[in-house]
């Protein structure tokens, strides 16, 4: 086409793109060859030429002629000239990687530093961060921990500022898997710095922020419950699984050609809660994180070290402890595919043995029994079932302590002090007639301050306006798709995270269905939710399920014994006693997980 057109810029950028495609693919003679003939094709054309003679000192150090690489990219520095300051860094960054090939730091360090700065001039904040990440290892195999640690952070920070330009949440999610090892790169180097402050600035970038733009501010224009959050579309029913229905929720019905501008809305508006996590700001988090007793454990898995990053802070601030712990492919598979599909309905004790990697054993030697724990678990961690984590051959960590869970520091700090006792007087409750075998037996024949709610109306805004201390819900919970999950309060009436938004739900909140905490195969990011949505929105204490939550006459009755215990015990201790009692029946114990293990405490101490 371009020869036809007579268009040489054109003939010499399509070269150079085949050299790219053949290099990244690792045709390397096929993309030298390109690049030699973008050369001859560019004679002229400063900017293609300076293009074509970089990806040729790119294909020759991928083959192994650093001489060869260092001349071509020497070649592409003058030729780019003043005017094409993007050549210019990329020339640069390209002498860089040829001085750390040869394993000659101190040279490369000038070449990484020019570049990232001129990356840094023209906002090409990735690049600028993989300039930083050059720089951190030429400093730690220099042995200059702390400034390779510096540089590691940098290159965080570039990743961070790039995903929360971008205006929507599936892109912020495609930037962390693309970039997501500075990441890991810069929390293994925070523990081998020994340095607190850096893990938690890192992880609180890999926890998620939109949570966290949240709780300091709505968004403007979101589509509140009078709209998007009253819509589940095109639902599969929970009925018959192969019929797809158009739902009609809350007496308001959209047409299918309103579907995406009402995602779309959605998603821009959760991208916009998007606020990159200031490193400057720990100490002041930390001050705001009292969890009195409780110990606070935030773990993290670095997918491409293979490893468990971890940090456990003791009650009163004391002293903090960090480490990594190796994962074997097979706890980062399961992990995964709790994290996309959930805990299988049958799934037995012995389906999760491999979860006990989870909880090192020298963060597990220093929680004392029975002393509270608030789990922060980031990433895919958000959907392991903590309670049916086992410490022992014979003993589950929700057996051990009184476990909670929280999506972010900033999360626990937000909510601290919420769990530590019981839900107030007034408990309203609601149990769906599309449920089959659940019921609230634990509430028969109560009256004065606990209220049966009439309808699935009712219900919904009990959840939306705090009209009482505690809400229970018994319903069916469905993943859907890009609005996430909802809860099934009746046959037409739902509720989902987007109703939350700008809620008022109540101080304390059970919502005994599937899927109340996690939506299956979220991308990247904090694990949005109502149960977390609500947390955000001030409830302090809340049980929900991550995973599917069996629907039979057994986990009816762990679900009343826990919902027992809470009304006299914080939610945490209330759980750790129905697990313990549960536990104490020998078929209960090897039974079925989904019955008992999906349901966590989300809050904090």
């Amino acid at each position: 086409m371009y020869e036809a057109l007579g268009s040489r810029e054109g003939i010499a950028n399509a070269t150079v793109q085949l050299g790219e495609t053949c290099r990244r693919r690792g045709w390397l003679e096929d993309a030298k060859g390109w690049y030699r003939q973008a050369v001859d094709a560019a004679a002229g054309l400063p900017v293609a030429l300076t293009n074509a003679w970089d990806g040729l000192g790119e294909a020759h150090l991928a083959d192994g002629d650093r001489e060869a690489a260092v001349a071509a990219h020497t070649t592409a520095l003058s030729t780019a000239g003043p005017n094409y300051p993007r050549g210019r860094a990329h020339a640069i960054h390209g002498l860089a990687r040829c001085a750390a090939n040869a394993k000659t730091w101190r040279s490369a360090i000038p070449h990484y530093t020019d570049a990232a700065e001129l990356y840094r001039e023209i906002n090409d904040l990735t690049s600028a961060a993989s300039a930083e990440s050059g720089l951190a290892r030429c400093y730690e195999e220099l042995g200059d921990i702390k400034q390779g640690l510096r540089h590691r952070l940098a290159a965080v920070g570039h990743v961070e500022t790039a995903r929360a330009s971008q205006a929507a949440h599936a892109q912020q999610g495609e930037y962390f898997a693309r970039f997501s090892t500075a990441h890991e790169m810069a929390l293994r180097a925070a523990v081998m710095a020994g340095d607190p402050a850096a893990f938690v600035a890192v992880f609180e970038s890999i926890a998620g922020r939109r949570l966290a733009g949240l709780i300091a501010n709505i968004p403007e224009g979101f589509y509140g419950p009078q709209g998007l959050g009253r819509l589940v579309l095109e639902a599969e029913s929970p009925v018959n699984r192969r019929r797809l229905l158009t739902r009609t929720l809350n007496d308001v019905g959209l047409r299918r050609d309103a579907t995406g501008t009402r995602r779309d809305e959605f998603d821009e508006s959760l991208a916009g809660l998007y606020t990159p996590f200031d490193p400057n700001h720990v100490d002041e988090l930390w001050t705001r994180v009292e969890t009195g007793e409780a110990y606070v454990l935030l773990v993290v898995v670095l997918h491409k070290l293979e490893a468990l990053a971890w940090f456990l802070r003791p009650p009163q601030a004391g002293l903090v402890h960090i480490g990594l712990t190796d994962l074997s492919n097979t706890v980062t598979e399961l992990v995964g595919s709790l994290h996309s599909a959930g805990l299988p309905l049958d799934a037995l004790p012995n389906d999760v043995a491999a979860l006990s990697a989870l909880m090192p054993n020298e963060a597990l030697e220093l929680v004392e029994r029975d002393v509270p724990l608030v789990i922060v678990p980031a990433g895919q961690l958000w959907a392991v079932p903590w309670t049916a984590v086992p410490v022992s051959v014979s003993e589950y960590l929700g057996e051990r302590n009184p476990l909670s869970v929280a999506p972010s520091l900033t999360a626990v700090a937000h909510s601290c002090g919420g769990l530590r006792d019981p839900a107030g007087p007034t408990t309203a409750h609601w149990r769906s007639p599309l449920v089959s075998q659940h019921r609230l037996n634990v509430y028969a024949g109560r009256a004065g301050s606990t209220r049966a709610l009439t309808t699935a109306a009712d219900c919904r805004s009990a959840i939306l306006h705090a009209e009482h201390d505690l809400v229970v819900v018994l319903s069916h919970g469905r993943p859907v798709g890009d609005l996430m999950h909802c809860l099934e309060l009746d046959e037409h009436v739902a509720l989902t995270p987007a109703d939350l938004m700008r809620a008022e739900p109540p101080p304390a909140l059970a919502l005994i269905a599937c899927w109340g905490a996690h939506s299956p195969g979220q991308g990247w990011g904090d694990p949005l939710s109502i149960a977390t949505l609500a947390l955000a929105r001030n409830s302090r204490r809340i049980a929900a399920t991550v995973s599917e939550l069996l629907d039979d006459a057994a986990s009816s009755r762990f679900v009343n014994m826990f919902l027992d215990y809470a009304q006299a015990q914080p939610m945490p201790q209330a759980l750790q006693r129905a697990t313990q009692r549960w536990m104490s029946h020998p078929g209960y114990r090897n039974g079925y997980l989904s019955r008992w293990a999906p349901l966590v405490v989300v809050g904090t101490w």
